[in-house]
């Protein structure tokens, strides 16, 4: 029987070419021989290839890359885009009125520009400045009282547009024509919306709201704690 071949321990001599340990006391002989006569080198190759930093994930990330626990959709709705598809508006009344700015009861006695009397609407504005603005030119004589602005908030869903090239040629005339009442009282008679969005009649690039306190979605708009307002005296 052939003898087994061996080599002596202080043999420099390794079976992996650039061996970081070739010295006797890291390779045991004992081990098969790859090649005749080499030792194989205790250290393993992993123990050999250095070590590379873990990248680390950003806090909150897991392990598929986002922030949800399981495939691509989020775990919960997109809060900032819940927030952008909310509209705001603004409406101006006297002190006095405050508890009672929503009730339609001004409009349902006097009408105005798009309703006739008899019909309950509440008129609002896209903004704080077209709203002071639409209540200065129906104050005549000027008089000052204590107001207050109230903000208001509702989904663009409960909005029904109605563009400029849908309205009669007269519907910046003042008096307000019948046409353009007409076009009010139709649509909170048949309850189509909760808000109707309209140009302003001063600035028809500027929007103003109309609102039904009678539709059933009239409870999800969202009214603000009314804050006090003041008209600049040199408006008056």
């Amino acid at each position: 029987m052939r003898p087994k071949p061996t080599r002596p321990r202080n043999s420099s001599r390794c079976c992996r070419q650039g061996c970081l340990f070739p010295n006797s006391k890291t390779c045991n002989p004992a081990w098969p021989f790859p090649r005749k006569g080499w030792p194989r080198c205790r250290k393993t190759l992993a123990q050999r290839t250095p070590s590379r930093p873990r990248r680390s994930r950003a806090f909150g990330l897991r392990k598929n890359g986002n922030r949800s626990p399981g495939g691509g959709e989020p775990s919960r709705p997109n809060r900032i885009r819940g927030l952008l598809l909310m509209a705001q508006a603004w409406r101006i009344v006297k002190e006095i009125h405050a508890s009672m700015a929503f009730d339609g009861e001004g409009a349902w006695y006097f009408g105005g520009r798009w309703n006739s009397p008899g019909t309950r609407v509440v008129y609002c504005s896209a903004n704080l400045s077209l709203a002071a603005l639409e209540n200065l030119v129906h104050l005549n004589p000027p008089v000052a009282f204590k107001y207050v602005a109230v903000g208001l908030e509702f989904d663009d869903r409960l909005i029904e547009t109605m563009e400029a090239k849908r309205l009669p040629a007269d519907w910046t005339e003042e008096p307000p024509p019948p046409s353009t009442m007409e076009i009010g009282d139709r649509w909170a008679k048949e309850g189509r919306s909760a808000v109707l969005l309209l140009p302003s009649a001063m600035i028809p690039s500027e929007s103003n709201y109309l609102l039904n306190p009678s539709h059933r979605d009239f409870q999800k708009i969202i009214i603000r704690k009314p804050m006090a307002f003041s008209f600049d005296s040199r408006l008056l």
